[in-house]
């Protein structure tokens, strides 16, 4: 029988199609499987245009704030407050957006120990 630990990563996706506005709570609400570390952001808007800020959110409090996002996809591995636990709510939120910004897709990399 297996003593050692089991890692897992876990990628939780936020995509909005067209034309982003601001406000929280944006595209898909997901719900934590297990507990874990977010260790890596990814981001990206697909349109070739456009700039906006954004915020991970677990339950309410920000897992990173501040986020820019431009039409080059970007890794974001410094999180201020990255640990979650089991059930807690994942949440988009556009705090700011440049003219013509749209089709925004946001990876979160979640690792856990099972």
């Amino acid at each position: 029988m297996r003593t050692d630990a089991i890692n897992r990563q876990t990628v939780y996706v936020f995509e909005i199609k067209g034309t982003l506005v601001t406000g929280d709570g944006q595209g898909a609400t997901h719900i934590i499987k297990k507990a874990g570390t977010v260790t890596k952001i990814k981001h990206i808007i697909n349109n070739g245009t456009g700039t906006a800020t954004i915020e991970l959110a677990k339950s309410g409090s920000p897992i990173d704030s501040s986020i820019s996002v431009t039409t080059t996809a970007a890794d974001e591995t410094s999180i201020s407050s990255g640990a979650v636990t089991e059930n807690q709510l994942l949440t988009l939120n556009i705090d700011a957006v440049g003219s013509s910004a749209a089709n925004l897709l946001v990876q979160v990399f979640v690792d856990e120990t099972l």
